[in-house]
């Protein structure tokens, strides 16, 4: 199970990157056709819009992989795997608010949110280290 979790987290911030990247990119190529257009405005806010897409993205695809590292590393750990799930809960929530499209990345972190929640976090010890 911790496997899964690290590989749908990092498939889920390849996605990110992928649909943030591209609809930053046709936002702002949307204000360079406008500019060509004559359009000042609209060519303002497309490529404000185009680079806060991809800020966006940026921000959820760390937060997905910092929350599939935390869960992969510590899953036993009660306290880290429920930290885990919550960055990956935000990374969805933020899928979800940067592209309005849920079933891309925001799907792929929150399998694993779920899993390192429901099943995450038996213990206060690793399974390595013994208990003092």
């Amino acid at each position: 199970m911790r496997v899964a979790i690290l590989i749908l987290s990092i498939v889920g911030v390849v996605m990110s990157f992928a649909v943030g990247a591209c609809t930053g990119m046709c936002m702002s190529g949307l204000g360079e056709l406008s500019s060509e257009l004559g359009d000042a405005a609209t060519a303002t806010e497309a490529n404000e819009m185009g680079a806060s897409m991809f800020l966006w993205a940026i921000l959820q695809a760390a937060m997905g992989l910092a929350g599939g590292i935390i869960g992969f590393r510590n899953f036993e750990i009660k306290k880290k795997a429920r930290l885990s799930g919550i960055l990956l809960i935000v990374a969805a929530l933020i899928s979800l608010h940067n592209t309005m499209q849920f079933f891309t990345s925001g799907l792929l972190f929150l399998i694993p949110a779920i899993m390192v929640l429901v099943s995450g976090g038996k213990g206060d010890v690793p399974v390595n280290q013994p208990a003092e």
